[in-house]
């Protein structure tokens, strides 16, 4: 019984989300008019994909691919005739839940909102629903007010209005019925629920920086196999230079040019410039600003301060082989200058890095395609805090085979990729790698693997057996979860 009234419901609820579907396309509908007029950017946004699947599957079928077309109307009907589901509650100091709950909130938005208005309508007032859908409606409508004056008139960002709400309003619905998509708006000051300016402004961090460098923390050492994850020590420098060029690009007010940012930058126009108890644009601005230096602080704390040090930039040997190779140059080059007596006021000079762009690994790869740095920038960022005279006494470094075959590395005429044999030439590095991945690669670059580990024995203990039978499962459990181990 209790399975047939969740299938009633899901087929009850899908019906009502095909309806408002329907009632938001329909240009003539009034939930549409008002959407225009209240939510234009993210409605635009929700036709716009409609449209660009419904263009997409029409290619598809002229050229024959009927597979491919085949998904793409799979993913255009559930769009239009199922209610989202399986959405994870967000855990708010875990970003990638609330991100994945951001996003379909976003996406759906003026359905979700019209989807609320119908289930008031529809159901009691006493209906815990109700009282859910009304809380939800309360949320999405909160916006800003303009400022009043001490004559009691609205400063409305200090410039005259002209004509009436109505022909604003008139404009407003033409701009939304263009054939364009939602970057083409003009809004108007309290156009822009408060919510969805600030979760554009997540959704485009995300978009920009956190996904991305999430994801790639998660992957498995291509040389390692696929349960290495977590074990990325010897890509860890030069993803963290990465990483410093992306926040160097939001800082300084630079999100406001950054792609993934149009929309947030869109949405501002529908914030009030002076706002009731100081909630308008500036806010949301001096917000940006704030957030985006914290970000810097926590990096630097947290991860430069941690990864980028005397005894962990040997393991660039391992990396990207363009980075490799002027890492080992720039050992070398000190290890030279260190037999070298110089007068007191003459000053070692420091190892010019080669001034060109280069693209790393396809394993850096992300939503945007291949990543691009400055080499010289990139080196110079990853060495500045750094002490050679601690580095070349460093005890992987210093052992003379090792060292032999970094200097072998630095005067190759191509950079050496230490797990890509195929780029060894005449070099025979296979000890040499065997020896890095023991005193490397063992090194997590984050703990979700022990974390795993550790859930996992403690689920053993939940299944109510004596304390000697839980001992024996954990001891069996952690033969097969640690394998790894002894390999290590």
């Amino acid at each position: 019984r209790k399975r047939a009234k969740l299938d009633s419901d899901v087929k009850h609820l899908n019906e009502m989300w095909v309806e408002v579907v329907k009632k938001v396309r329909d240009a003539n509908s009034q939930w549409r008019k008002l959407a225009e007029q209240c939510m234009p950017q993210l409605l635009k946004e929700f036709l716009y994909e409609i449209k660009t699947l419904e263009a997409r599957i029409e290619e598809l079928i002229a050229a024959g691919e009927t597979e491919e077309a085949m998904k793409a109307k799979d993913k255009l009907l559930k769009m239009t005739t199922e209610y989202p589901k399986n959405i994870r509650d967000p855990v708010f100091s875990r970003w990638q839940t609330t991100d994945a709950c951001a996003r379909p909130f976003l996406r759906f938005f003026v359905v979700n909102y019209f989807f609320c208005v119908a289930i008031v309508n529809s159901k009691s007032s006493k209906s815990y629903l109700v009282k859910l859908a009304k809380a939800m409606l309360s949320l999405m409508n909160a916006r800003t007010s303009p400022q009043i004056d001490e004559d009691g008139a609205d400063d409305v960002d200090g410039e005259e209005e002209d004509g009436t709400d109505e022909a604003r309003a008139n404009e407003l619905v033409e701009a939304q019925s263009a054939d364009n998509d939602a970057s083409s708006l003009t809004l108007q000051p309290g156009q822009t629920p408060i919510v969805v300016a600030q979760l554009l402004f997540f959704r485009s961090f995300c978009d920009f920086f956190q996904t991305d460098n999430f994801a790639f923390m998660m992957k498995p050492d291509p040389a390692l196999g696929k349960r290495s994850f977590g074990h990325l020590a010897r890509f860890i420098l030069e993803r963290i230079s990465v990483m410093h060029f992306q926040i160097c690009q939001l800082e300084n007010g630079g999100y406001k040019t950054v792609d993934e940012y149009k929309s947030y930058i869109k949405s501002l126009q529908g914030i009030h410039k002076g706002g009731v108890k100081d909630v308008c644009a500036d806010y949301f601005e001096k917000t940006a600003d704030l957030f985006i230096k914290r970000i810097r602080q926590d990096f630097n704390k947290h991860v430069r301060q941690y990864w980028l040090t005397d005894d962990k930039i040997h393991y660039m040997l391992g990396g990207d082989k363009e980075h490799a190779q002027q890492i080992c140059k720039w050992m070398t080059h000190h290890a030279e200058q260190a037999v070298i007596e110089f007068d007191d006021d003459e000053l070692v000079h420091p190892f010019p890095f080669v001034n060109r762009e280069v693209t790393l690994s396809s394993f850096h790869d992300n939503q945007r395609g291949s990543i691009t740095l400055n080499l010289r920038s990139s080196m110079e960022y990853i060495t500045s805090g750094v002490d050679p005279s601690v580095v070349l006494k460093n005890e992987f470094v210093k052992d003379e085979d090792n060292w032999q075959c970094i200097q072998r590395m630095a005067d190759a005429e191509q950079p050496v990729d230490l797990f890509d044999p195929s780029t060894w030439g005449d070099l025979d590095l296979k000890e040499f790698q065997y020896r890095f991945a023991c005193a490397v690669c063992i090194h997590p670059t984050h703990q979700q693997l022990s974390e795993s580990y550790v859930q996992a024995l403690a689920l053993v203990a939940l299944t109510g057996i004596g304390e000697f039978r839980r001992g024996n499962r954990i001891e069996s459990t952690s033969g097969f979860l640690r394998y790894f181990t002894e390999w290590a």
